[in-house]
């Protein structure tokens, strides 16, 4: 009987244990571990890498070309969608260039793709885009009324988009063109009996640009060394032109010829006036105006970048405010004078002397008028970089806003700490200028005097070497008006640059600091001849067998000396980019 209960207990047991096994839930699955391939790994590096970069980019940048992950290699094949970005490798990076003068914002997508050695690939992009730049003017402008200086010698071909300029010689029967303005020449403005003559160096020598009388009612074009017949300005036309027999005739060119060529004044008068610019394209001569700020005397002017306009002081009132005028030629010249306390500002209207003046109207306001006399100095303010008046402790300038065209007195804080980034924008204070024509000229002539120069585009900023050292290099200033007036003299061996500093005469030299290297100093004498380099179209100084340079690069603004090496083969590209050599030019002050 025991027996039989114990069995009874065991198989009640086994029973029991086989139920709760058949209720008890199973342990769950474990989820399986992913595996990342290392060539999804380099995905996520270089997303990781520039994931935070900016959208908006305003210069080239680089990026990495290959990454490595636990010891393997994978390239990056970069590319990208828009013609406005190119790609360059320069192991260990590609170079993405872009183009920093769009007229309007432009987005790219930059995408990089990698490959693993079984052909699997993985891709990443990212989104950027360009900042537009709003159209300017450009820097040589077409003056209306012939002066004796220094030009280029131009036309504009808007059917084409292209501006040609005289280069210096003839095509065949007609006078040739380059669109390379580094490649023309500078044609000079003379007074001769009867009009004028416009005059160029060739070689060294003076040569003479010619309408002349081809007979049969016809006229030609040709270049010889004294003037045929004078050019006189046609204010109707714009442009110079010369009497052929009874016939004035001009130069110029038509449809998409890209000579100069000499043509009846018929085909742009008249009804044919509208023609020009469309289909007939007189020549003209050139202007770079370059102003400065000065302490002496110009035109009061300032610029309404926002509509592109550029106003002039017109030496008389309009309502309540200076009046204005967009033409340079009506510009009233204002003088600068140093008075008790300060500068006072004048000029003449109809003979007698007049001065501009910020006044108190009472309660915290200021405003303009003009009267015989000064009533508050002007003073030079650092912090706003223009001259103010001080009127009742409170500081006021002379300017305009927004699209106004008159010239006002407003409290300088429109101006100042946080609205400082308003200025050139919305704020736009006046100054007064002296104007310069500056022309850059290519080779420089032995006997000339220039302005030396620097032409920074990648920063959109021109520099002058003013006659003294910064530290081991040569200085400049952004300002036109001070640079020195350098010398080209003929020299045993090639040339020498001298300049008038204090009355003593100094030059410029490149000189040998040994181990290769080659440094600039100012002295008492020239040290080494500078030659002309058709390779680089640069003065260079030959130091134990090395050619070096004057100029800069990148960014700096002083004039050091550098191997030619910077400049020539496939580093001729960098000119105007990143390295910039010196150039010379012939600056002439703008009379009124």
């Amino acid at each position: 009987m025991k027996k039989a209960l114990t069995y009874l207990l065991v198989v009640a047991m086994l029973i029991a244990s086989f139920t709760g096994c058949a209720t008890k839930a199973s342990p769950a699955a474990e989820a399986p571990v992913e595996v990342k391939s290392e060539l999804s790994r380099a995905k996520e590096y270089v997303f990781a890498m520039y994931k935070d970069k900016a959208e908006k980019t305003t210069a080239d940048f680089k990026v990495v070309g290959f990454v490595m992950i636990n010891g393997t290699q994978f390239k990056i094949d970069w590319s990208v969608d828009s013609e406005d970005v190119t790609l360059t490798e320069e192991a260990p990076y590609v170079i993405v260039d872009v183009n920093e003068k769009v007229a309007e914002d432009t987005y790219y997508n930059l995408k990089a793709v990698m490959s693993d050695a079984e052909g699997n690939t993985e891709e990443v992009s990212f989104k950027h885009y360009i900042p537009g730049v709003p159209a300017t003017e450009k820097a040589f402008k077409p003056i209306t009324a012939p002066a004796v200086g220094t030009y280029k010698f131009a036309l504009d071909q808007a059917n084409l988009g292209e501006t040609l300029y005289f280069a210096g010689e003839m095509s065949g029967n007609y006078l040739a063109t380059t669109n390379d303005i580094a490649a023309s020449v500078n044609v000079n403005v003379e007074e001769i009996e009867g009009g004028y003559a416009l005059t160029f160096n060739a070689d060294g020598a003076k040569k003479y640009i010619n309408i002349y009388d081809r007979g049969e009612g016809k006229a030609g074009v040709k270049i010889a060394d004294e003037a045929i017949n004078p050019f006189v300005w046609a204010a109707d036309l714009n442009t110079f032109v010369v009497d052929i027999a009874g016939t004035n005739y001009y130069l110029g060119t038509y449809n998409t010829y890209n000579t100069i060529s000499a043509s009846d004044v018929k085909y742009i008068s008249g009804d044919n006036a509208a023609k020009v610019g469309v289909s007939q394209f007189p020549a003209f001569i050139s202007a770079n105006y370059v102003y400065s700020v000065s302490f002496d005397g110009g035109v009061f002017s300032l610029n309404q970048a926002n509509i592109g306009e550029t106003l002039y002081f017109a030496g008389e009132m309009n309502g309540s405010y200076l009046a204005t005028t967009a033409n340079l030629a009506d510009a009233t010249y204002v003088n600068v004078e140093e008075i008790e306390g300060g500068y006072a500002l004048s000029f003449d209207s109809e003979g007698a002397k007049k001065y501009i003046n910020i006044y108190d109207r009472g309660e915290g306001k200021a405003g303009v008028k003009i009267a015989d006399e000064a009533i508050n100095p002007f003073v030079w303010s650092d912090d706003v970089n223009t001259l103010v008046v001080d009127i009742a402790g409170t500081y006021f300038y002379l300017g305009t806003y927004n699209t106004y065209n008159t010239i006002s007195a407003s409290d300088i804080k429109y101006i100042a700490g946080d609205n400082a980034a308003k200025v050139g924008v919305s704020q736009f204070p006046a100054y007064v200028y002296a104007i310069n024509n500056v022309i850059p000229t290519g080779k420089p002539a032995a006997g000339e005097s220039y302005a030396v120069g620097l032409n920074q585009a990648n920063i959109g900023t021109k520099l002058y070497f003013i006659g003294e050292m910064n530290g081991s290099y040569l200085a400049t200033s952004s300002s036109v008006a001070d640079a020195v007036e350098v010398s080209v003299e003929a020299i045993d061996g090639g040339y020498a640059l001298s300049f008038v500093v204090d009355g003593a005469k100094k030059y410029m030299n490149i000189y040998d600091r040994g181990e290769g290297k080659a440094g600039v100093k100012i002295a008492d004498e020239a040290i080494n001849p500078f030659v002309w380099s058709d390779d680089v179209n640069t003065l260079v100084v030959d130091i134990a067998g090395t050619y070096f340079y004057l100029g800069t690069y990148n960014t700096y603004n002083t004039i050091s000396a550098s191997d030619i090496k910077y400049i020539a083969g496939d580093n001729a590209a960098k000119v105007g980019v990143s390295q910039f050599p010196i150039e010379f030019s012939v600056v002439t002050p703008v009379e009124f």
